[in-house]
């Protein structure tokens, strides 16, 4: 009887087309992205992030590809990879991807739509798009306080649902600047897709004014005055080549070398105390020998040698 084979296969779910990246958001509209859409994502990816709306899980792939053209990666971490708690509360902040390269530098990387809507003027979108960042930047400050890893670069990185004005993409510049003058290890990139439903839904942002309770600024954000290593403490040179034991003989101070300093200084002091009465030494007066000041113990021993 021929055993039965067991075949097993891999669960793949497909994802909405997402099409290429298009170009940056910025005064250079030629700019492409090789990022290829047409290979489905596997359950165990879709595992690997917290959000797992389709929409969200495309954008955070488009993503971290973008981050990783022309990098040689040697390692990657997940979202749920670098999740962590304490006291059973999740840290907020907790990247969506890192990525590690072959010189052993750390790249984070947090990804975000930022809500924008057609009718919104060049203010609106300037306001809207410094929100999304600080608050990205602030969440991942937190977690970067409770995590042991040190990234180099921490990249936020804004989808954004159409090409906006240069002005907001000139006030975003802006406001990195004064960003990584507190924490240099922020940077920013905005992308435009190439289909912009691919990444959004119908209604995404249409209902954004009134989540924005409180607005944020560069005061909220921590200062990083750099890590552990890089303290300016100095540098000792210690010698391996060192003869302790030489040392120790060489030491010029010992208790042989006390002991005749004292009775030298008793010396001294008897050349001085001539004529004074011992009884006088019991009075508790002090009596000045010279330019010493002597205690009446001090001369007890003295009148006795």
């Amino acid at each position: 009887m021929i055993p039965r084979q067991m075949i097993t296969s891999e669960l793949t779910v497909p994802l909405p087309d997402t099409g290429l990246v298009d170009r940056v958001a910025t005064a250079d509209p030629s700019f492409r992205l090789p990022v290829s859409s047409d290979q489905p994502q596997t359950a165990s990816c879709r595992a690997a992030s917290l959000n797992l709306d389709p929409f969200n899980l495309a954008a955070e792939e488009l993503a971290m590809t973008d981050c990783c053209q022309g990098v040689e990666v040697r390692r990657t971490w997940a979202e749920t990879e670098l999740v962590r708690t304490f006291g059973g509360h999740q840290f907020p902040g907790t990247p969506d991807g890192m990525f590690e390269d072959w010189c052993g530098t750390l790249t984070c990387v947090q990804v975000v739509r930022v809500p924008l809507v057609l009718g919104m003027n060049s203010e609106c979108m300037q306001r809207s798009l410094a929100q999304t960042v600080l608050v990205k930047i602030v969440k991942s400050q937190t977690w970067l306080r409770a995590t042991e890893c040190a990234p180099h670069e921490f990249i936020i990185f804004c989808w954004l649902p159409f090409s906006v004005p240069l002005v907001v993409v000139e006030y975003s510049d802006s406001l990195m600047d004064r960003v990584r003058q507190l924490d240099p290890r922020f940077s920013l990139r905005l992308r435009v897709p190439a289909r912009p439903g691919s990444l959004f839904p119908a209604l995404f942002a249409s209902n954004r004014d009134g989540k924005l309770k409180h607005c944020l600024s560069c005061s909220d954000l921590a200062t990083f005055g750099g890590s552990a290593d890089d303290t300016d403490d100095v540098d000792f040179e210690w010698d391996i080549t060192w003869d302790w034991a030489s040392e120790v003989q060489e030491q010029p101070y010992s208790q042989v070398d006390e002991v005749n300093m004292e009775r030298e200084h008793v010396q001294e002091l008897s050349h001085g105390v001539q004529g004074i009465d011992p009884g006088e030494c019991d009075l508790g007066y002090h009596v000045w020998l010279g330019s010493a000041l002597v205690s009446r113990s001090c001369l007890r021993d003295v009148l006795r040698v």
